[in-house]
């Protein structure tokens, strides 16, 4: 039997950014903004795959809500030469409805067991989907740039600690990022040579 799943969202999405200029060279930023994500189509998708003996399975969840998050950032930033800078920002976001993978139970025929002539079995299966938790992540960023006339350099690290309520890893979060950067540009000519680092990370479940 068709089932169909319909749902609407209305979200109000502010968002406030502030700059202040401590001295000539010394900035600071403060920001604060509710943002919105949708879940992967793949998550949403509502077909599931049934295992018939053990009464499990997996699939998407329809249900799902929007991922939401209100993200907090700060930071300072030192021009301590020309073209030259030296910045530290930490940063807060707060999840309200991540996706994470959990287990729901839901009534399904036992196409397996049901007998020729007799009456559907029905039978309560532990589904691993996709569900909406809470989740948080915290962190620091440094950076710092410099050119040294027709050569320069860039460095910047970010350390995060993303932590869901359910106790799980999150999905995709490295602790430790990184990237080096060298440069040369005379106006004419310019050529960029770039390393990127991320530690290990959840890939999916």
């Amino acid at each position: 039997v068709p089932v169909t799943t319909e749902h609407t969202f209305t979200n109000v999405l502010p968002s406030a950014n502030i700059r202040f200029d401590v001295t000539k060279d010394l900035v600071a930023r403060a920001s604060m903004a509710r943002v919105m994500s949708r879940p992967d189509y793949g998550a949403l998708v509502s077909a599931v795959n049934l295992d018939d003996n053990l009464h499990t399975g997996s699939g998407g969840n329809p249900d799902l809500k929007p991922i939401l998050s209100t993200n907090s950032d700060l930071s300072l930033e030192w021009y301590y030469a020309p073209r030259a800078l030296l910045s530290v920002g930490v940063f807060y976001m707060d999840m309200s409805s991540y996706v994470a993978y959990g287990n729901i139970k839901r009534d399904y025929v036992d196409r397996s067991h049901t007998l020729p002539g007799q009456p559907p079995l029905v039978a309560t299966y532990t589904l691993s989907v996709p569900t909406n938790v809470g989740a948080t992540n915290k962190g620091i960023e440094l950076g710092w740039q410099q050119t040294f006339g027709v050569l320069g350099g860039e460095l910047n690290y970010t350390y995060t600690d993303g932590k869901v309520s359910d106790g799980s890893q999150m999905v995709g979060n490295s602790k430790n990022t990184y990237n080096v950067v060298a440069f040369y540009d005379d106006g004419a000519f310019n050529a960029r040579l770039a390393y990127t680092y991320r530690s290990s990370f959840l890939a999916g479940l």
